[in-house]
């Protein structure tokens, strides 16, 4: 459980006739992260109040609702119960994730991509909506019902993502064919080993790879979330449940786990000292991890007034799974005497970019028609993200905001000598699996930049890096 960091950091400037180029290095470390949105441990909703009982790190608050409570009657649905819960999450800045025990035609049109959902849950079938009626298996849903479930909620719901129980109970449809994640409900307990765990199942039924598209959460098993995080989980869980439980961090990386509930970190009497701070290293180890390793500005064009800045980002997805929803890189440059004076670039980083912890390179062009000192933003950001959210990068110092500001790079006369490299659109050492991201936006308010060299935000992958969590 232990976080690898590695590099320092470190600035390089170089002058070449009257080009030049700056050079920051960053070190890795994820410890600024733990409240990162869409990811990490879940408590139960708490309702009104302004957080829980211990306001452990956390981003998403876990909701069942019962059919009976939205449904009045055959054609009479009330949403109320459901509103209200993302209205109070929304308010304090997060995601919720939901199960209806018991599920419905037709909310879809109400919910699917409101922001305020992190993940959906299909419930409806089987005890607590987790699609079993153990001990009593033959009173489960046949598979004409599975099948009519898994469909309606597949054709529906195309972007809030969707998770079930079961890798192989899914009626008749292959798991690797469908636009759904799971969750494991019994956690640290269940979750590898024998044939009929968690992840075992996945590898029977060829799904080892969803997470790389779906989200894998769920909920750490009961009895074991007073010792999971102890000094010797194996002897101290045994002895307070006779349970003995996996190795946290295998389970963790075998199933890609985004998200788990675990009610006890927010609640009295919670975790202390070191068994807390295990507990959040915990947490930060699922999901995503962003890392942004390098960051290059270098003047690419020097004409008269007109300058050429390039904005080289290097950054990887170190984490054991991607951001689910759609995230963009963003840079700002703006006149560190005049912040009004600004231009913003963004770009998309797609699922196929934060896979198996390769290093990409994201490259902005900013034409500058001024004599100042330029100060430039780096960050991430994504549409799903409610309130204040932000996302925080996995370097050392990171700033809450999740922005990194670099220090202010003068623009002066080219002197003697113009530099003519151009400003064309380019991808180098691409990996077999990156894609040329060509979604981008821009916008400017000053004339004191332009966009001349719009074609040129692109991006290309690096060279491959690996880092071990």
């Amino acid at each position: 459980m232990n976080f690898i960091y590695v590099s320092v950091l470190l600035l390089i400037v170089r002058r070449t006739s009257s080009a030049v180029s700056y050079n920051w290095t960053y070190t890795y470390d994820p410890s600024s992260t733990a409240w990162n949105p869409l990811k990490g441990f879940v408590p139960y909703y708490y309702w009104t109040g302004p957080q829980p009982t211990i306001n452990f790190p956390h981003s998403m608050e876990n909701q069942y609702f019962s059919m009976k409570s939205l449904m009045r009657g055959p054609n009479l649905f009330d949403f109320s119960s459901i509103d209200s819960v993302l209205n109070n999450t929304a308010k304090r800045n997060h995601h919720a994730i939901v199960r209806v025990y018991a599920d419905y035609p037709g909310k879809s049109q109400r919910y699917d991509g409101d922001i305020r959902i992190g993940f959906w849950q299909i419930g409806f079938l089987g005890h607590w909506g987790e699609w079993h009626t153990y001990p009593n298996a033959t009173y489960f849903a046949s598979i004409t019902h599975q099948n009519q479930i898994t469909a309606a909620f597949t054709s529906s719901f195309t972007k809030t993502k969707l998770q079930l129980r079961y890798f192989s109970v899914t009626g008749n449809y292959n798991p690797i064919n469908l636009n759904i994640g799971f969750h494991d409900d019994s956690f640290f307990q269940d979750t590898y080993g024998q044939s009929w765990m968690f992840y075992n199942t996945s590898v029977t039924v060829g799904a080892t790879n969803q997470w790389r598209s779906q989200p894998i959460g769920g909920e750490v098993r009961p009895e074991l979330m007073p010792c999971a995080f102890a000094n010797n989980p194996t002897i101290v869980c045994q002895s307070i449940t006779g349970l003995k439980p996996l190795d946290w961090s295998t389970c963790v990386q075998l199933t890609h786990s985004t998200y788990q509930w675990l009610s006890y970190a927010f609640n009295t009497p919670g975790y202390s000292d070191l068994d807390y701070s295990r507990a959040v290293n915990g947490s930060i180890m699922q999901g995503y991890s962003f890392f942004v390793s390098q960051i290059a500005v270098s003047e690419i064009t020097c004409s008269a007034l007109s300058h050429v800045m390039r904005i080289s980002v290097t950054m990887s997805n170190v984490g054991v799974a991607p951001f689910y929803y759609p995230l963009t890189l963003n840079v700002k440059a703006a006149d560190s005497t005049n912040k009004s004076a600004a231009i913003y670039k963004s770009i998309s980083v797609p699922i196929s970019n934060q896979l198996d912890q390769f290093s990409f390179v994201y490259s902005f062009d900013v034409t500058v028609q001024t004599y100042a000192n330029i100060q430039f933003s780096i960050w991430l950001n994504s549409p799903y993200l409610v309130g204040n959210q932000t996302i925080v990068f996995a370097i050392s110092g990171a700033n809450t905001s999740g922005i990194i500001e670099l220090p202010a790079v003068p623009i002066e006369p080219c002197g003697t000598q113009s530099v003519t490299a151009g400003c064309a659109s380019y991808i180098n050492s691409a990996q077999i699996n990156g894609t040329l991201g060509t979604s981008y936006t821009i916008r400017s308010n000053t004339n004191d930049f332009h966009d001349q060299c719009l074609s040129s935000v692109s991006y290309n992958t690096g060279i491959a890096l690996k880092k071990t969590i």
